[in-house]
């Protein structure tokens, strides 16, 4: 999984990114109850790729912090679309997800960086 998302985590985070952007544009189709997991979901999902994709602890910082902007601008953007409004709630799904996606994939990729590691050490023996 983690060869995976190295090799193809910038791809499925471009995709994912535009595929949340054109959405915004989208008039809404009614009133959906539970949105706000949908909201964290999703960019819970855009920040867990981003550890994958940048290296550095700084680059890691900057296209999270790059994620949660866009996520405000994507919320106040939807105040032109007919049916769609703002939303602070949302705004806050959103970094809650992110701010989860984030810290969930440096955890996976911590440990199995340090069960690389334990692997590395045995072969030596």
């Amino acid at each position: 999984m983690i060869v995976f998302l190295k090799r193809w985590g910038a791809l499925l985070l471009i995709v994912f990114t535009a595929a949340v952007t054109l959405s915004t544009f989208v008039p809404a189709f009614g009133h959906v109850e539970h949105d706000k997991i949908g909201h964290a979901l999703v960019f819970g999902g855009m920040c867990f790729l981003v550890p994958f994709v940048f290296k550095p602890r700084k680059g890691v910082l900057l296209a999270s912090g790059a994620i949660v902007g866009l996520s405000g601008v994507l919320e106040f953007l939807q105040s032109f679309v007919p049916e769609r409004t703002a939303s602070l709630d949302d705004m806050a799904a959103n970094i809650i997800g992110a701010t989860l996606g984030l810290f969930a994939a440096l955890l996976i990729k911590n440990f199995f960086a340090s069960s690389d590691d334990d692997t590395q050490r045995i072969e030596r023996l």
